[in-house]
């Protein structure tokens, strides 16, 4: 846990908060799209890939399946990981960053 790769991805999201603090969803279906979206979060975060996050869902939904009806409807594969991370979380994140940049005085890019 304590690799390069690790610690550049804890470095990279050190900074930034939950993203929805204080949204509470309220329908079935939003608490499903919820716990989807956290656990792409949680795994891009971390640096997984798409298969593994694959095969890291069955645990909790195997766990909390005969306990938990979001749990025991939770859909997802290497497919839906990739559109959540690129059409969700992609657009939040870019739209923090520019917030973000506009904000600061000097910065610079380097290659």
């Amino acid at each position: 846990m304590n690799g390069n790769i690790h610690q550049l991805s804890m470095k990279t999201f050190g900074r930034n908060p939950l993203i929805t603090p204080s949204a509470v969803p309220s329908t079935e279906l939003d608490k499903i799209s919820a716990a989807e979206d956290a656990f792409v979060y949680h795994n891009v975060k971390h640096g997984h890939s798409y298969v593994s996050q694959e095969c890291t869902i069955s645990v909790p939904k195997t766990i909390f399946e005969s306990s938990s009806s979001v749990a025991k409807s939770i859909r997802r594969g290497n497919t839906k990981s990739r559109a959540i991370a690129c059409n969700v979380l992609e657009s939040f994140f870019t739209g923090t960053l520019i917030d973000e940049l506009l904000e600061t005085r000097f910065y610079s890019l380097s290659l």
